[in-house]
């Protein structure tokens, strides 16, 4: 039998804070609890560079790290990179008790948040109860750590039959691991069955979460707005809303929920990088300014850094000099001089955003008067882009085209927009947005009603119209899915396949929907190959 007393000597600690004082004051509580592994990390960077190396089994993080990156985004940075181990404690440490600081807490979901000051004998208790929960379900851990889904849905339905205090978890962890194996109506079920003896939150999130991987859109808004009718700070119902009022067209009422999702917690990159999106749609551009400045500072120390916001940030300042914005309009030339120096020191080894960034300094030459001089850039611009031998990145052709849209007059931008845009398949690819909608809509009725043949088409069509849709694309590969099970499949999957791989690129490591999708990819590639394989042997 663990004797108490001595359980964390062969634990190994990672104590991550800005001030010498509280690390070490921390590091002698642990001492006194009997550890003496411990390591230190004054920084975000010098906390991930650790816990890469070492992964150790406790976490201690104050939220506030100085001017590196507070805790969240470091623990935020761990799961990015997919090295968070499920089995390591986690606890969070903070001064702050504002709404923003809870519910950004709550996105990252640590194993505990222990508010300042505190002492020994509360920091034992709060791990105590944290180790005993890893100790007790420390198999189902594990297989979550080598994504052995199949696994830990076995480990929690033993824990669940010897009626473990922790059965509410395991049900919660079986079902998830259901939607990480593209099986969302073992997970409804799950969720069905929870929520017939109580209605919970998390069950009818997850519920919702089912419905949008079946393509239940409408269905799947019902279930959330019924959780942000009782609890209007649930960040995850706002943010499936979201994605489900995204995937049917809803693009109003998408950047509604969405600005109503920031005000409750503005620490996500890929959140305020949807609200630019949006914002720009409807050319609300000081909201996209705003939300594109948050998003490069939220990632600014992490390897979710994104050259695109750099230059979508300068694109918009672009609009609001030219705009009627009063002293935003003003401020807009200076600030943005400065985003294109910061641009070529901080990606100088990038050689397309370099020209990229040209091609904008041009823009802002331009809209500075200066027509003679942004002429000349834009011709230098065009040679070096002859001798470019890569093919171009999404971002450097939509700078042509924005280019070519702000200054159609300039000297040099329409030769440079015909031989670098319109002539390769991004004109052809760009997304006509109201008729992938339709068609994804119709795609969604038919493959309610089983009619596959016709799903698949419709998709195809919406998956052509909006090739860099990330839910449309799995959609035609759960209509491609169904397919293959009934014998039916298209000699264009493969190609398809390839397409709907490029648009997925954008989703973060931590998304639900890349396990489900390189599920799906999987399966669809295994049968394309097979079935090479098998014309070659005919």
């Amino acid at each position: 039998m663990e004797n108490r007393l001595n359980r964390y000597v062969n634990q190994t600690f990672l104590i991550v804070d800005d001030f010498m004082e509280f690390r070490h004051s921390l590091k002698r509580m642990i001492e006194g609890m009997g550890g003496h592994e411990i390591d230190l990390a004054a920084s975000g960077d010098e906390a991930v560079e650790s816990y890469g190396k070492k992964h150790q089994d406790i976490v201690l993080i104050d939220y506030n790290l100085g001017e590196s990156s507070n805790g969240l985004q470091v623990l935020e940075e761990l799961r990015y990179k997919e090295i968070l181990r499920h089995d390591s404690i986690v606890i969070l440490i903070t001064g702050e008790t504002s709404m923003e600081m809870i519910q950004s807490a709550i996105d990252v979901n640590p194993d505990d948040c222990l508010p300042k000051p505190f002492t020994k004998a509360t920091l034992k208790t709060r791990l105590d109860r944290a180790y005993e929960k890893k100790q007790a379900m420390k198999l189902v851990f594990q297989a979550l750590n080598d994504k052995d889904y199949l696994k830990a849905i076995s480990c929690c339905d033993y824990l669940i039959s010897k009626k473990s205090k922790y059965t509410i978890a395991c049900h919660r962890i079986k079902a998830d691991c259901y939607l990480r194996l593209g099986q969302p109506a073992d997970a409804m079920a799950i969720y069905d069955v929870i929520l017939e003896r109580r209605e919970i939150s998390w069950a009818l999130l997850g519920r919702a979460r089912c419905k949008i991987h079946s393509s239940m859109y409408v269905e799947a808004i019902a279930d959330l707005d019924r959780i942000i009718d009782v609890q209007k700070f649930s960040v995850d119902a706002y943010d499936q809303k979201v994605e489900a009022l995204l995937a049917i067209g809803d693009y109003e009422n998408a950047y509604k929920v969405l600005q109503a999702t920031v005000s409750i917690s503005n620490n996500s990159a890929v959140r305020q990088r949807k609200l630019a999106q949006l914002a720009i749609r409807y050319h609300h551009y000081e909201t996209a300014s705003a939300a594109l400045r948050k998003a490069i500072s939220l990632s600014k120390h992490s390897s979710a850094k994104k050259p695109e916001d750099y230059l979508n940030l300068a694109q918009v300042l672009s609009m609001i000099q030219g705009g009627n914005l009063g002293a935003a309009s003003r401020r807009a030339p200076s600030e943005l001089s400065r985003l294109l120096s910061q641009m070529h020191n901080e990606f100088a080894h990038n050689i397309q955003l370099g020209l990229a960034c040209d091609i904008h300094a041009a823009v802002f030459l331009y809209m500075s008067k200066k027509t003679k001089e942004a002429s000349i850039k834009i011709k230098q611009a065009h040679l070096k882009l002859e001798d470019l031998p890569d093919e171009f990145k999404p971002f450097l052709l939509d700078e042509i085209k924005f280019a070519h849209r702000v200054c159609p007059d300039l000297d040099g931008i329409t030769a440079l927009y015909d031989d670098f845009y319109a002539n390769t398949k991004a004109k052809e690819q760009e997304s006509d947005l109201e008729k992938a909608s339709a068609y994804n809509n119709q795609g969604m009725n038919k493959f309610r009603d089983r009619d596959y043949d016709s799903a698949y088409k419709a998709f195809r069509s919406a998956h052509q119209n909006a090739p860099e849709n990330v839910n449309i694309a799995l959609n035609l590969m759960q209509a491609m899915t169904k397919l293959i099970g009934r014998g039916k499949d298209q000699p264009d999957f493969s190609e398809l396949l390839e397409s709907c791989a490029r648009a997925m690129q954008s989703l973060a490591n931590n998304d639900q929907r890349k396990s489900h999708f390189k599920l799906l990819f999987n399966h669809i590639r295994s049968h394309v190959v097979g079935r090479k394989v098998q014309q070659r042997q005919d």
